[in-house]
């Protein structure tokens, strides 16, 4: 069975909805904005109901900073059957629009990831598979064009990528290569299946040659320019 809870900051600890909105104000200059909230989704499943209401409280959240709900409904928000944006009445406290950004098949989720270790050591047993998202509530007035260059804007500042997850021009997280050496079997270079790949620029564990100044002279025919993340 899949378990789910979302979690929110509790007013005054929600520092990244709160920095989000005000680049969308002042970077987009978004003036009908009044209200974004962040919710982080978490599916689990491979535990009983016990263990995942336990984690709720010891790994998903912390109880002094977070608000966890069952359902978005009980977040006071609503979401139809396309759940990727669902534009709401535009009065009171109502969101605008709601849609959630979730890991493709095949990324490596280090929140779920950690979350799923977390458990694992609680239960002293098998791991359970945790799956993550990001619940994005936005109020206020916005137009449909409005809300399309909010999913293309890139909030690099929390999540080194476009909150829609539109693939971009970029560098790796310096902890990528790790999980994604998880799902890779053995390579020509020598390095064996399911070990961290190549971190970066740098070459494969134990397949460098030249020391340092080959990593440094490889550095500085980047592109810089090009990178966005």
């Amino acid at each position: 069975m899949v378990y789910r809870i979302y979690v929110e900051k509790k007013p005054g600890q929600d520092q990244e909805a709160r920095a989000l909105e005000n680049d969308l104000r002042k970077l987009l200059e978004l003036e009908g904005i009044s209200r974004v909230r962040i919710l982080n989704r978490y599916d689990a499943e491979g535990l009983s109901e016990e263990l995942f209401r336990y984690a709720v409280r010891t790994v998903f959240s912390e109880p002094q900073l977070d608000h966890t709900y069952g359902t978005l409904e009980d977040a006071g928000l609503s979401v139809g059957e396309d759940s990727s944006a669902q534009v709401l009445s535009q009065t009171g406290e109502e969101a605008t629009a709601v849609f959630a950004v979730e890991y493709l098949p095949g990324q490596f989720d280090q929140r779920a990831d950690s979350a799923a270790q977390c458990i694992q050591i609680l239960s002293q047993g098998n791991r359970p598979t945790v799956r993550s998202a990001k619940v994005y509530a936005l109020y206020g007035t916005l137009s449909a064009d409005e809300l399309d260059e909010i999913k293309k804007y890139p909030n690099t500042r929390w999540q080194r990528g476009p909150i829609g997850g539109i693939r971009y021009g970029g560098t790796s997280s310096i902890s990528a290569n790790v999980g994604q050496g998880m799902g890779t079997k053995a390579t020509p270079d020598g390095r064996n299946a399911f070990e961290p790949l190549a971190e970066g620029c740098s070459p494969a564990h134990n397949a460098d040659r030249n020391g340092p100044t080959a990593v440094f002279k490889s550095v500085s025919k980047l592109r810089t320019e090009k990178i966005t993340g």
